[in-house]
């Protein structure tokens, strides 16, 4: 009895001073946080889908509206500006075509109501277009005055019905400025005189810029995984944590709740872009259109604890919306 008596008294009082000891620890420590010993077994995933440039080809139509005072030089003034044009043109990356010109003014005389065929013009273009099949052919009117007058509105007409005939053309200018701005052109250079340098120079600048003018290829991404196939075995639930616009899901949703994974059909995504037809390069921008997928995965202990923001009281994985 003595030797029992003495062990309790010894044992109550090793608990009284392993109290002790537990109060000064929390006293020392300060507030003591509840931590799940078995928490959620996470890990991170991210797919990147994105588009490609496809360049397209250069088809333009030269359109001469020269004036020259003296007869016999207009055949020189003429042929200079098409090699002119065609020089500047020579731009690598994808096939050229040059049209026919039309020469409105081909007595170099700017007669007042001068004008281009519109309608044999949107007949070259199509034709042009239907020698590339599966490309985007958006022809390029470049368009050549002399003279810093308005043009008359019999041409000024005829060239806005051909620009509005197809897939909007683009109108570049190399022309003075009364001509260039009345016109609404796309892009224009300044002209000096026939025969100076500086014309091509500044034409090929622009085309350089430019051409060739792009699209996007693959707008459209079909089924894709969420998750790599390595990954597919141990996971056991999913979130999506980051889905951007033009991205649909299946086997997860978009606003963060965890979703039961079925390992039959493991989750997906589709992606559907705005397509972009045959722009400027100049105006391609971002050269991709590109977006990302992220979820969160959980391997295991899914209805366990963690602590999401510092502060908060502890919450289970999977009755919490949104990642960690």
């Amino acid at each position: 009895m003595r030797r029992s008596a003495v062990a309790n008294r010894g044992a109550v009082a090793s608990l009284g001073m392993r109290r002790s000891f537990l109060v000064v620890l929390m006293v020392g420590c300060g507030e003591v946080k509840f931590v799940d010993s078995h928490p959620p077994d996470l890990f991170h995933s991210a797919d990147e889908y994105r588009t490609s440039p496809v360049a397209e080809p250069i088809v333009w139509m030269p359109v001469l509206d020269l004036f020259v005072e003296t007869g016999g030089s207009c055949p020189e003034a003429r042929s200079w500006t098409l090699q002119m044009i065609r020089a500047a043109m020579a731009v690598d990356g994808a096939p050229r075509v040059e049209l026919a010109a039309q020469d409105v003014s081909p007595a170099c005389n700017q007669p007042p109501r001068r004008a281009i065929d519109a309608v044999a013009a949107a007949a070259a273009f199509r034709s042009a277009a239907r020698s590339f099949p599966g490309g985007h052919v958006r022809g390029i009117i470049v368009y050549a005055n002399n003279i810093d007058l308005p043009v008359p509105a019999t041409l000024s007409d005829s060239l806005t019905a051909l620009r509005l005939a197809e897939l909007p053309l683009l109108f570049w200018a190399a022309a003075r400025k009364q001509a260039a701005d009345q016109l609404r052109a796309d892009q224009a250079v300044a002209w000096t005189y026939a025969g100076d340098g500086a014309i091509q120079t500044a034409l090929a600048s622009v085309a350089s810029t430019d051409l060739p003018l792009q699209s996007d290829a693959e707008t459209q991404s079909g089924p894709r995984p969420l998750l790599p196939a390595a990954q597919i075995a141990r996971a056991r639930q999913i979130k999506a944590c980051s889905v951007p616009t033009p991205v649909t899901l299946q086997g997860a949703t978009p606003d963060g709740t965890a979703v039961a994974i079925d390992q039959g059909q493991p989750p997906r995504y589709s992606v559907q872009f705005r397509p972009r037809i045959a722009l400027p390069r100049s105006q391609f921008t971002p050269a991709q259109q590109s977006v990302v997928v992220q979820v969160e995965v959980c391997a295991a202990n899914c209805d366990r604890f963690l602590f999401y923001k510092p502060g908060d009281p502890p919450r289970r994985w999977n009755e919490t919306r949104g990642c960690l």
